[in-house]
Parts: C-alpha cells; structure tokens; sequence
C-alpha cells in the first residue's frame, strides 16, 4: 500500500535511453495493481544524449496535478552523469554507474551499474533496468503485473522478452546488493 495514498516519481537520462517508457511501464504496471496513475515526458531539445526527464504520479484517487516533479519521493537515474549527490529523493534514489568499482547501497540510495546488464541484453543502455532495481527496493507492484505491462507496451515478443529479461537480471543484482547491507 502506498504510504499517504500517493507516490511520486522522477526518473532521468539521456534520449534513446528509454526514460520516457520507462515511466510509461511504470505507470501501467501500477495502474495493474489498482492505483491511479499518471505519466509524463519532459522534452529538452528532442535528440539522442540530450537530458531527458520523466515523472510519475501513483494515488489512490484520481489525479489532477500535471505538473513537473521537482523533489521526488523516489528517484531514478540513468546516466550517473545527471547524479546530483545535493538532490536525492525523499525516500529513494537508484544511480546507474558503470564507473563504480564498487557497488554502494545504504537506506535511501542504491548506486550499482545496470548499463552492463542492458548492453549485454540491448547492445545499448536502457533505462528498463532501474525498474527491476525499483520493484526491488520498492516492492509496491506485483510481479505479474510488471509483466504484463511489459508484454502490452512491447507487442513483438522477442523484445518484451527482452525487457522482461533487464527487468528481471536488475531485480536480483539489486536485492542482492540490498541483502548484503542488511547482514
């Protein structure tokens, strides 16, 4: 159950990274779970590499606001590049970093490479993989239901598959990292 009956979301990147349906895959696996949900682009210049934001709305009852996100209760980052260590979110921050020797994981901030995980599956860097770190570190929505919004966005299967499979790789590296600094 979502804690004060709404959730907010900010996730950053870079264009071609998929941050825009990264969000849209969050708000239909949500939507899934039975919550209200809402989605939206923030477009710079619209080309490839250029800053590419996208917010997150979840609630219990219908949303209104469609403003941008400026202090997230949970944020996710793509490109470490973009990773402000003064703006984390409130309850959540999941970096990307394929620059890290070491994994960092500590309450509220979760820093491990993902981009080796796409690359390998994408041959390019996606930002699917900060979804199965998130259902990890957040565990609001059902597995079923991040796969079936998964299948529905993704209508040819071998790229659903894919996804499913960033998705899934992500999931169990970052609740490894999470079960490593509990014991």
């Amino acid at each position: 159950m979502l804690k004060n009956n709404k959730e907010t979301i900010k996730i950053v990147g870079l264009g071609g990274q998929g941050v825009v349906t990264a969000a849209a895959l969050l708000a239909r696996a949500a939507f899934y779970q039975g919550w209200w949900a809402q989605s939206m682009p923030f477009f710079g210049v619209e080309r490839n590499g250029t800053p590419v934001e996208a917010y997150v709305r979840l609630a219990h009852r219908p949303i209104y606001t469609h403003q941008p996100i400026e202090h997230p209760n949970i944020l996710l980052i793509n490109d470490h590049n973009l990773y402000n260590p003064q703006k984390l979110g409130r309850k959540l921050t999941i970096v990307s970093n394929p620059d890290l020797n070491l994994y960092q994981s500590k309450p509220q901030l979760l820093i491990y490479d993902s981009q080796q995980i796409s690359s390998f599956i994408f041959n390019k860097d996606l930002a699917i993989g900060l979804l199965g770190a998130l259902s990890a570190c957040w565990p609001f929505i059902e597995e079923k239901n991040w796969l079936k919004a998964i299948k529905e966005q993704f209508i040819n299967k071998e790229v659903a598959q894919k996804n499913w499979q960033a998705f899934i790789t992500n999931y169990e590296l970052a609740a490894k990292l999470i079960s490593k600094t509990h014991d």
